[in-house]
């Protein structure tokens, strides 16, 4: 079900304070169009004879108060500066001076030019016009104001009204906000995808952004093989993307997997681990064994016998007190019989059912199962009296079975986790106890961290179910964390995807990565590139054409701002990019329909906003 704007919104749109808002300037922008820049003098000039403020003062606060209009409603502030020029151009192509045509009227168009872009340049210049550097920057901004009104007369002259695109081109100097034709390119990108705007919203809030569809992989390609700024912009966003989330989706793995060690290394942590517990487990049985109580006398006579009929393990403790350097515990009488020579401590006892737990395992081992048997029930039958004896012993023995077990799951996961039957892993997994599973779980994170050096897909297997791979892993996440770890594994395998295969090297070009380079449209040619930089008219009116956003392809600027969206994680700017309906546009749509034979009218805002210094 698709989400309201608000409900996307409602997700992540930050709690901002109010600012004040900026008064408005209209009347003094669109003076200032008609007025080529010098409303503001003019007005400071007849305000400082009836004020004590001096002219400079009353000046400067005139244009603080425009700039930051400006700032704040560039679109609008830009619409009323063309209005108020266009009215000296009106009045100029009704007395027929302002609209000179045909080769004989070329002096005159020419003077009308240096005279606007002077006026221009003089007249929204905040510099000091009687310093050196100051009278520079006039005449370089005349000299701009004259070459981009020659190009823009020609241009209407050969290619029909382009009013609209005059001031769509201008727009571009002011900075952030993106025109139709980029809005229109990242629709049509959204359509490809196959879902709505709104969805797509709704994944760039929870992480995901545009690029990471594989369905755009031919768009996204096919904006590389362009080459210049636009390749370079996407190489390196994809290759950033893919590092981002790849390191997005290991620490959200760890954090699942095994969120009790610190050191990504999970080896080296549970070594460090296993030395700490296996401290405090020789800590723990050193103040059980302390003081050497002596054990009940039951207790003694059952050793006794097990003793008397396990040589083995009589054997054995011979060899362990002799290597520990203790007192021996028995002796042989000339008959054969064993008698204690001391009485049993309670480490006696358990040095005694250990080595009982040994031999059985090595009967085991060596598939004598029956002999295994017989000495596991004798050294049961030593475990209960020695537990009651000392409940103390018995905690610690538990501690030390627990953390063997879990060195034995951790091992286990680390071998066979990833490639065992899913169905025997997860009966094994059902079964387990919470510090079994624990380190059952950092053994596979080890696991996985091995494969993810061997294998340049892991991730692609991670997020597909129906990889071995990616079906083990979702039997051993733990249910709770399950749903955050595979939207990062997902969105790491697929922006690792794109970023492969958009880099040049990938493939060859197909149909379908021809077709979508034939959507995004012709722009600028190398020819006509090398004829307008030696000053060919026509060059560079079919320049200006050709990178104007209405025109019919994409300016490099344009496409960039495509690609900034494209991999944009930012919801309100992938949202204000896709949904905007600026009024401003409607209105240049209006104008140029409604004046698109006011040639001179075109050329003049264009001069103005040309010779304006950058930043106006």
């Amino acid at each position: 079900m698709a989400q309201t704007k608000q409900q996307i919104l409602d997700k992540y749109k930050p709690k901002v304070e109010p600012t004040a808002p900026v008064e408005s300037q209209r009347a003094r922008t669109a003076a200032q169009g008609l007025t080529f820049g010098f409303a503001d003098e003019v007005e400071a000039f007849i305000r400082s004879g009836f004020s004590d403020k001096q002219y400079d003062e009353i000046r400067d606060e005139l244009r603080a108060k425009v700039t930051a209009y400006k700032k704040a409603n560039p679109a609008e502030a830009l619409t009323y500066e063309l209005a108020g020029a266009l009215v000296p151009s009106i009045a100029l192509s009704m007395t027929g001076f302002g609209a000179p045509a045909g080769g004989a009227n070329l002096m005159r168009t020419g003077k009308v030019l240096l005279g606007e872009s002077a006026a221009s340049a003089i007249g929204y210049s905040e510099g000091d016009l009687s310093a050196s550097q100051g009278q520079l920057e006039a005449l370089g901004n005349t000299a701009q104001g004259v070459g981009f009104g020659a190009v823009v007369e020609g241009g209407v002259r050969l290619t029909g009204p382009i009013f609209g695109k005059v001031i769509n081109f201008v727009r571009k100097k002011f900075g952030d906000k993106a025109d139709n034709a980029v809005q229109a390119e990242l629709l049509r990108l959204v359509e490809e995808t196959g879902k709505s705007v709104d969805e797509v919203i709704a994944d760039v809030a929870e992480g995901r952004i545009m690029a990471d569809n594989m369905t755009l992989v031919n768009s996204i390609k096919a904006m590389v093989n362009e080459g210049g700024l636009t390749k370079a912009e996407i190489l390196a966003s994809s290759a950033g993307r893919a590092a981002s989330t790849r390191t997005a989706a290991q620490e959200e793995l760890k954090g699942a997997l095994a969120p009790q060690f610190q050191d990504p290394n999970v080896i080296r942590a549970m070594k460090q681990s296993d030395e700490q517990i296996k401290a405090q487990e020789r800590k723990g049985y050193q103040e059980v064994f302390e003081g050497g109580a002596a054990v009940p006398a039951s207790l003694q006579e059952q050793m006794l016998s097990v003793i008397q009929r396990m040589p083995q393990a009589a054997d054995e403790l011979v060899s362990i007190y002799r290597a520990r350097n203790i007192v021996p515990l028995f002796k042989k009488a000339d008959d054969g019989s064993i008698e204690f020579v001391r009485t049993p401590s309670l480490e006696d006892a358990e040095i005694l059912r250990r080595t009982l737990k040994d031999i059985s395992k090595g009967q085991f081992d060596a598939g004598r199962g029956t002999m295994g048997e017989i000495v596991s029930d004798l050294e049961k039958s030593l475990k209960t009296p020695i537990d009651a004896a000392s409940p103390e012993l018995a905690s610690v023995r538990q501690q030390f079975a627990t953390n063997s077990t879990a060195r034995n799951a951790f091992n286990l996961a680390r071998n066979k986790a990833l490639t065992m039957n899913v169905d025997e892993l997860s009966y094994i997994i059902e079964q387990m106890a919470p510090e079994a599973l624990e380190a059952f779980r950092a053994g596979a994170l080890d696991a996985l961290n091995n494969q993810a050096r061997k294998s340049g897909v892991m991730l692609r297997d991670l997020a597909n179910e129906d990889k071995q791979i990616g079906a083990a892993l979702r039997v051993i996440l733990p249910p709770q964390q399950a749903d955050s770890v595979l939207g990062a594994v997902g969105r790491a395998a697929e922006a690792t995807q794109v970023a492969q295969r958009v880099r040049p090297e990938f493939g060859s070009p197909t149909q379908a990565l021809q077709r979508q380079q034939e959507k995004m449209g012709s722009r600028v040619s190398a020819e006509d590139a090398l004829r307008g930089s030696q000053g060919d008219m026509f060059s560079l009116i079919r320049i200006l054409r050709d990178t104007i956003p209405s025109g019919k392809g994409l300016s490099d600027e344009q496409m960039l701002q495509v690609v900034k969206v494209l991999f944009g994680e930012d919801p309100t700017l992938v949202e204000t990019a896709l949904k905007d309906k600026r009024a401003l546009g409607k209105l240049l749509r209006k104008a140029e329909a409604a004046v698109s034979t006011l040639a001179t009218g075109a050329r003049t805002g264009a001069v103005q906003q040309a010779a304006q210094p950058a930043g106006q």
